[in-house]
């Protein structure tokens, strides 16, 4: 097991090479590959702590969080900031509380239309087209 001093190092090894490709993707204004690994290596490694491992649409809430995170790395300003880690780790639980937030309130809404419905009458939809499709 690593000291505590070797996790700091092996920590901060990694925030200067996210803030490092940052400014190097900036400067090009286009993300690289790299840094989209490194993206998807803190989504993953957030995703899997205890507090989200127990979802069963984990994979989701991942998929969102790396969406969000390819729209805003560009709005990082490593000159007027140093740690680009903790910037895009708040991106990331900002995502998984949004796609968290949406979850309950799509089951809230389908418990309510259960209740709703479950004295066993039937559910008709109007106004559909059966022929058009999205």
């Amino acid at each position: 097991m690593l000291s505590k001093i070797a996790r700091k190092i092996r920590h901060k090894i990694k925030r200067k090479e996210l803030l490092y490709e940052v400014r190097k993707c900036k400067k090009a204004d286009e993300m690289s590959d790299k840094l989209a690994k490194l993206f998807i290596g803190m989504v993953d490694k957030i995703g899997n702590s205890t507090k989200y491992c127990e979802y069963h649409f984990l994979e989701d809430m991942k998929a969102h969080a790396v969406m969000q995170l390819t729209k805003s790395w560009m709005k990082f300003n490593p000159d007027r900031f140093d740690n680009a880690w903790v910037y895009y780790r708040t991106v990331i639980l900002c995502a998984f509380s949004y796609y968290l937030n949406t979850e309950k309130k799509n089951r809230d809404v389908k418990s309510a239309l259960e209740v709703e419905f479950s004295d066993g009458s039937e559910v008709t939809v109007t106004g559909v087209d059966d022929e058009q499709h999205f």
